[in-house]
């Protein structure tokens, strides 16, 4: 994880870079910033995930660098504590309102600051490991409501489904298509979607999309009527590079090499 650590002090910021152990901490990289202008460009530029910030700081304090980071990153997402020279119920009221985890006396005590800090990346782990459940969960619903829906319906509705997805594809295979849109269509998960098309078709649903378009393409370059880039449009591909490289790995030739049909 990458903390942030903000404080108006350089002997204070190289004396916790120095004397915490920030990789038992679980802390990757640490960045520093010695204002609170300095800390929101980092923000902007970099992903962090737990912060300490000084309270007294000559042009903006730290109270108003965490509201402004509270404007963006919630509370349970970026887990913050403060760092200040005085004991001031007001700074710990705010703190409070601010959703701020604690607030260490400066000078501080190094071990105090790594059990802070491991504090605060269990806070992240365990929001990361709630929202990764939650998606498993939502994700485990779904495929228990498709099997179901599939377990009622018999086979040949399911070939339809299948069926209907493949003529979609023909019908639009000059326009962007995904298998997230197409699940939609037929309200299923896309992963299953994709499982069942390959159980009845044989290949995944890109791998339809692809040897269609690629079939489509040779059959219009061998006519001669349009251009290798027109053909491009015409099957979907809006970068003529990708096209070409595709065309390249399908058939083991470029577009332009494609011989003319005589019976044209």
């Amino acid at each position: 994880m990458n903390l942030l650590l903000v404080d108006d002090e350089p002997v204070s910021v190289q004396g916790m870079l120095a004397g915490v152990n920030w990789k038992n901490c679980g802390i990757g990289q640490v960045f520093e910033a010695y204002s609170a202008r300095m800390a929101r460009e980092i923000f902007q530029k970099e992903r962090i995930d737990v912060a300490l910030l000084d309270i007294e700081m000559p042009e903006e304090s730290g109270i108003l660098l965490l509201e402004w980071i509270r404007g963006r990153y919630p509370r349970e997402k970026l887990p913050c504590a403060f760092l200040t020279c005085h004991a001031d119920f007001r700074y710990a009221q705010e703190a409070i309102r601010l959703g701020c985890t604690d607030y260490l006396l400066k000078p501080v005590d190094y071990h105090k600051v790594e059990q802070l800090v491991m504090q605060l990346v269990k806070t992240v782990q365990r929001k990361d490991e709630e929202l990764r459940m939650q998606k498993y969960g939502e994700q485990w619903l779904d495929e228990k409501y498709n099997h179901a829906m599939e377990q009622q319906k018999p086979a040949a509705n399911v070939q339809e489904l299948v069926d209907q997805t493949a003529g979609y594809i023909l019908e639009h295979i000059s326009e962007k298509l995904l298998v997230e849109d197409l699940a939609v269509r037929v309200h299923l998960n896309s992963d299953y979607l994709n499982r069942l098309f390959k159980k009845y078709r044989g290949k995944s649903i890109n791998k339809f999309i692809i040897d269609e378009r690629m079939q489509l393409a040779m059959e219009l370059l061998r006519r001669g009527d349009l251009t290798a880039g027109a053909v491009a449009v015409q099957v979907g591909y809006e970068n003529y590079a990708n096209f070409t490289n595709m065309f390249k790995k399908v058939y083991d030739m470029l577009p332009s090499q494609v011989p003319l049909n005589e019976e044209k």
